[in-house]
């Protein structure tokens, strides 16, 4: 099937999925974090069971990734420590 994109609608006959704009931009941009800032989605230890996760932009798999500001992410104990 041939397929071309992206045009103008016209009375609304040209509808476009986010699958139609992953395909487009997962031919042109590979995955990966982007360099400015330089400490973009930089991992960093926190306090006792948690990471924080610096301001950052990433592409995956075709898909825009920006995490919260200044992102903290809790770690769950091993189920094998974990007492009770």
């Amino acid at each position: 099937m041939e397929k071309s994109s992206f045009f103008n609608s016209v009375k609304g006959d040209r509808k476009y999925s986010a699958e139609d704009w992953t395909d487009y931009f997962g031919s042109i941009i590979g995955n990966g974090v982007f360099p400015e800032p330089s400490t973009g989605l930089q991992v960093e230890k926190h306090s006792g069971m948690r990471i924080k996760i610096q301001p950052g932009k990433a592409w995956i798999n075709s898909y825009f990734y920006t995490p919260r500001p200044w992102y903290h992410l809790p770690w769950l104990q091993p189920a094998a420590l974990r007492t009770g």
